[in-house]
């Protein structure tokens, strides 16, 4: 098999595994409307930490700049951690556990510069 084939099986790999991840996130950000949702959401094992993952991350901003797939994600990440955090009741110790975290701080406010600057 050549080279190029392996190439294009994981791009398009990596195009379907960022549309299920998108489809996902824009699943929770309805769901997340409702304050009952907000709570079993944040009580899930494992799902508020694949949730808030991008805002962690040490490269998100150049992963943005680099994928408009990334920049989706990220964007769509904000969005639910956004209505987590105004209808959950534990959106109290999410807002802490953000803001008590220097990368996550750091992500948001580059986040607020980069729409700043459209």
């Amino acid at each position: 098999m050549r080279q190029n084939d392996n190439d294009g099986r994981e791009w398009e790999e990596e195009v379907i595994c960022n549309e299920l991840i998108l489809q996902g996130l824009r699943i929770l950000e309805g769901l997340a409307c409702d304050p009952h949702n907000c709570t079993d959401i944040c009580a899930a094992p494992g799902l508020l930490e694949k949730i808030t993952m991008p805002l962690y991350s040490a490269t998100l901003i150049q992963d943005i700049d680099k994928s408009e797939p990334w920049a989706d994600i990220a964007n769509s990440s904000v969005k639910v951690v956004h209505h987590l955090i105004t209808h959950a009741a534990p959106g109290t110790r999410l807002r802490h556990e953000i803001s008590s975290n220097k990368q996550a701080v750091t992500n948001l406010q580059s986040i607020l510069n980069l729409g700043g600057e459209e």
